[in-house]
């Protein structure tokens, strides 16, 4: 039994002697041979004294190699960017205008109104400018010469402005992207009657990176939802009317135009009672405070329009006759009477070049993977071909220990077996 038992150590002895020769022939094979530096001067120093050093050195660089990756990872998950302008050189689209007279209220729509507010104000229809406005149209036919720009003479009808509730004479003019939401009352050019007015543009476009680099909106949903391409203030104007409805069961008459255009009016009354006036103003409150959550990015591709403007008194007494003659008109005051009631408008491009304002990654992909293989380069020597030398290694240690295991299971198995021989099989009792 004793002699057995000590057999049996002495086996396992033998197969761990084995096993950690056989595993050290692997390691040194690898060291011998491999291309990262380092490793081949630890294996070939035969004194102790080269060997701590170049020990030391290779974790030295072991350790500055991982700073440096480090510091390449980080950079490079920061995502970060930067804005690049450049010029472009093509036929320009000529952008939207809106104009609307400062004056929202008409003189001789008052009867319109119910006998408690006639004597107060009636709020024009706005449909009628816009209706107006579209149908003006650019003419299709090619000429001699390109047409710079649009010239307009707005007819401004002071005689329909109510005296004291209007401050001033004049128009708003938004000039912005087609098929984008205007709002005057923020964007607005302010025009004073009774002058001329230059306005040159400067076209630019802004392109910003999404995620993972930035954050920005592409505003389809948007303008499935309102029929308008998505600007950002459009997004908060919309936002906010959506919030006093949702909250108040009402919408803001003020606001009626882009209730009509965010099918709201069609399921809510105006807010008119005490209560849904607090409601809505309270909403509002809320709103500028910032307590409520309307969030909304940048567009990812955006037009904008530069502008400068120049204006100088028009008309001119002379002018006045051939705009009276135009328009059959006649007073007793006839220069007064055509400088409050008309603005000219002279909108154009300044240059037919155009600004791009591009936001591009500063630090892309393949420069990344580049600077990672130059840093393992630049510390341990290591390259494409290195790697897939310790993928070599480590497969071969791997392969090594589960053969050992598999023979150290079947050993022990066969161990345990009777003693027989391998072509006895015992028979059937019969």
């Amino acid at each position: 039994m004793s002699n057995s038992f000590d057999s049996e150590n002495s086996d396992k002895s033998k197969d761990g002697e084995k096993s950690k020769n056989s595993l050290k022939k692997i390691v040194l094979k690898f060291a011998d041979s491999t291309s990262m530096q380092g490793v081949p001067n630890v294996n070939a120093a035969k004194h102790w004294f080269p060997k701590t050093i170049w020990t030391l050195l290779l974790l030295a660089s072991l350790g500055a190699m991982t700073l440096h990756l480090k510091f390449l990872f980080d950079t490079y998950y920061s995502w970060p960017k930067h804005s690049t302008v450049s010029l472009g050189f093509s036929t320009l689209e000529f952008p939207a205008i809106t104009v609307c007279n400062v004056n929202p209220i008409r003189k001789s729509q008052l009867y319109l109104a119910s006998p408690a507010l006639r004597n107060i104000v009636d709020i024009a229809d706005p449909g009628n400018i816009v209706r107006k406005l579209e149908e003006y149209k650019f003419p299709d036919e090619n000429g001699m010469v390109p047409i710079p720009g649009m010239q307009l003479i707005v007819y401004l009808e002071d005689k329909e402005y109510i005296r004291g509730l209007t401050s001033g004479s004049g128009a708003q003019v938004v000039i912005h992207d087609r098929n984008t939401c205007p709002f005057p009352q923020n964007d607005g050019i302010a025009i004073a009657s009774g002058t001329e007015s230059n306005i040159g543009l400067r076209l630019v476009n802004v392109i910003r990176l999404g995620e993972p680099h930035g954050s920005c909106e592409e505003g389809n949903q948007f303008q499935e939802e309102y029929g308008y391409k998505y600007t950002r203030q459009s997004c908060h104007v919309f936002c906010l009317q959506n919030l006093i409805s949702s909250r108040c069961g009402c919408y803001d008459e003020d606001e009626e135009e882009l209730n009509i255009i965010a099918n709201i009016q069609q399921k809510y009354s105006p807010c008119r009672n005490i209560s849904e006036l607090k409601c809505m103003v309270g909403v509002q409150a809320d709103y500028e405070n910032g307590k409520e959550n309307c969030f909304c990015d940048n567009p990812c591709v955006e037009t904008r329009f530069q502008y400068s403007l120049s204006s100088r008194q028009w008309p001119s007494d002379d002018y006045t006759k051939v705009l009276l003659t135009a328009l059959c008109y006649f007073t007793k005051s006839v220069t007064s009477w055509s400088r409050q009631n008309f603005i000219k408008l002279n909108i154009y491009y300044e240059d037919l070049n155009y600004e791009n304002i591009t936001e591009e990654e500063d630090y892309e992909t393949a420069q990344f993977i580049s600077d990672v293989g130059g840093t393992v380069g630049l510390w341990i020597g290591l390259s494409i071909l290195s790697i897939f030398e310790l993928v070599e290694l480590v497969v071969r240690i791997l392969h090594f220990i589960t053969f050992f295991m598999w023979c150290r299971t079947r050993s022990s198995t066969d161990k345990k077996s009777p003693d027989l021989p391998r072509h006895h099989r015992p028979e059937p009792n019969g």
